[in-house]
C-alpha cells in the first residue's frame, strides 16, 4: 500500500495540486464536505470510476440543498437530456471534482508466495496493531479505539472464511484511501477545521459495520503524520442516514458525483465514444477545459503501479 500511496501522491503533487490550491484560494473556508459516488464492477460499463466532489460545508444548508435538487432532480441514469441548469451547477466553482478511473486493482492483494486472502488478513492485522498502540498511548480515547478494533476483528473473521469477498476488500481499501487522501489535502492546504465525508451508502461503506469509515480516519491521520502535519487540527465527520430510515437525507448532494461517475464509466476512451448523448454533454461541458474537474487514471497491476492525470478536450466524445 505504501507504493500505491507514493505513486498517487507524486501524481497529485505534480499535476493537480496547483489547481486545488487555486480552488482553496477562491473558496476561503475552514469547513468542507466530500461527496462521493462510484461505478465499480459493472461489466456493462467501459470504466470503473470513483468520483469525489469537494465543497464548502455551507452546501449542506437546506436552501442550497433545494437549489441543487432543482438543478439535478434525478440520478444521471434517469436523465434523458442534461439541462443547462445541471451543467452550470456541475461547473460551479464552489466545487472541486476529483475523478478516479480505476483500470486495475490486482496489485492490492498480490504478493509473492502469498494468497490474496493472506495479504488481506495481514493488512487488517496492521490496522489492528496501530489501534492497539493508540489504546496504550491515548487512553482518553480507549472506548472509541476499542470499538474500531472490534470492527476490524469482525472484518478479519469474515475474511478468514473459505470464500472471502476479496473484491469487496479491495473496494473498501481503495475508496477509503482516496477519501482519506482528499481529506488530508484539505487539512494541509485549507487548514480545515472540519471535513465531513458524505458517500453514497452502499456495500463499500456499510459492510462490516462500516469499517470503511475507520479506514478513512486512519488514512487521513496517517497521511498527515507522513507529511509532518498534525492531523488532529481537523475534526472528521461522516454523513449518516436519518434515524429509522433507509434513505440518506443528502441523496440530492450525491447526485453531483453521480453524474460525473456515470459519465466517465460510459466513456470508451480507446474509441472516444460514450453510451448516450447526455454523457457527451457532460464530457464536453463539464470536464473539458475545467481546472476544477480532474481525472486521474490508476493502475494497480501485477508488475507495477501507475497513476496519471487525463485531460478532456472539447472535441472528445462527440
Amino acid at each position: 500500500m505504501d507504493k500505491v500511496i507514493s505513486v498517487l501522491d507524486q501524481t497529485i503533487q505534480k499535476s493537480l495540486l496547483q489547481d486545488f490550491r487555486n480552488y482553496i484560494k477562491l473558496n476561503n473556508h475552514d469547513k468542507f464536505v466530500i461527496y462521493s459516488d462510484y461505478c465499480l464492477g459493472n461489466k456493462e460499463k467501459s470504466n470503473n470510476v470513483a468520483s469525489f466532489t469537494v465543497a464548502p460545508a455551507w452546501t449542506v444548508f437546506p436552501e442550497i440543498v433545494n437549489k441543487i435538487q432543482n438543478a439535478i432532480p434525478v440520478d444521471i441514469k434517469d436523465h434523458r437530456v442534461i439541462s443547462r441548469e445541471t451543467i452550470e451547477l456541475l461547473r460551479d466553482k464552489s466545487f472541486f471534482h476529483i475523478n478516479f478511473i480505476i483500470n486495475d486493482t490486482t496489485g492490492l492483494i498480490l504478493r509473492r508466495h502469498k494468497t490474496g486472502q493472506d495479504v488481506a488478513l495481514k493488512g487488517i492485522d496492521e490496522s489492528i496493531n496501530m489501534i492497539e498502540g493508540w489504546i496504550v498511548n491515548q487512553p482518553e480515547g480507549i472506548d472509541k479505539f476499542q470499538e474500531q478494533k472490534n470492527r476490524f476483528l469482525h472484518w478479519r473473521r469474515e475474511l478468514q472464511k473459505k470464500s472471502p469477498n476479496l473484491q469487496l476488500f479491495k473496494h473498501i481499501v481503495l475508496i477509503s484511501l482516496l477519501a482519506g487522501y482528499i481529506a488530508h489535502m484539505l487539512t494541509i492546504e485549507a487548514k480545515a477545521d472540519i471535513v465531513a465525508w458524505f458517500p453514497d451508502r452502499d456495500e463499500i461503506t456499510e459492510a462490516y459495520n462500516s469499517v470503511a469509515f475507520d479506514l478513512f480516519e486512519i488514512n487521513h491521520y496517517g497521511l498527515c503524520e507522513y507529511k509532518g502535519v498534525d492531523g488532529s487540527i481537523t475534526k472528521l465527520g461522516l454523513g449518516v442516514k436519518d434515524e429509522g430510515s433507509n434513505k440518506q437525507w443528502y441523496d440530492h448532494l450525491i447526485r453531483i458525483p453521480d453524474h460525473l461517475a456515470g459519465t466517465l464509466s460510459s466513456w470508451s476512451m480507446s474509441e472516444n465514444r460514450v453510451a448516450e448523448n447526455k454523457h457527451a454533454q457532460i464530457l464536453q461541458d463539464v470536464f473539458s477545459d475545467n481546472e476544477f474537474c480532474a481525472i486521474i487514471e490508476i493502475n494497480i497491476g501485477k508488475e507495477k503501479f501507475t497513476c496519471g492525470r487525463r485531460t478532456v478536450s472539447a472535441s472528445d466524445a462527440i
